[in-house]
């Protein structure tokens, strides 16, 4: 473990060179979740944006 925060989560570093057979699964998983990370935030804001939008297109018929 590298480090401990003060809210209690921690920080761990996979090294290049360290060899374990659950060390490609764990890669995998951590690169799918952060592009699945990215995907959701990009959804998220065209949401706002079409959201905002329709709300924009409201008031001027009023």
């Amino acid at each position: 473990m590298e480090k401990v925060y003060e809210n209690g989560s921690e920080q761990r570093v996979l090294s290049k060179l360290s060899h374990h057979e659950n060390n490609d699964k764990i890669l995998d998983k951590i690169l799918w979740s952060l592009g699945w990370s990215a995907a959701s935030i990009r959804n998220s804001f065209e949401l706002n944006a079409l959201g905002l939008q329709q709300l924009l297109e409201k008031i001027k018929k009023t």
